[in-house]
């Protein structure tokens, strides 16, 4: 992923170099999975909760949607 860490960035694919932005911390909740940027309150969402192909994920705040969801 890339090192953003800001509300809305794109989560994009890299390769592994061990920094602390491609750790990612995951926490149950309603159901299933969240998964959130190491070192900040950011989680992976699916914007619009859209599940058309190549729709990037981006780092928003926790809002508790399915959006946020993930299975594991």
């Amino acid at each position: 992923v890339s090192g953003a860490k800001q509300q809305g960035a794109s989560i994009v694919q890299q390769t592994c170099n061990g920094s602390t932005a491609q750790i990612w911390n995951r926490e149950v909740r309603n159901g299933g999975y969240q998964l959130r940027s190491s070192g900040t309150s950011l989680w992976v969402d699916i914007p619009n909760n859209s599940d058309a192909p190549g729709t990037l994920l981006k780092l928003y705040p926790c809002n508790g949607t399915n959006a946020q969801l993930w299975g594991l």
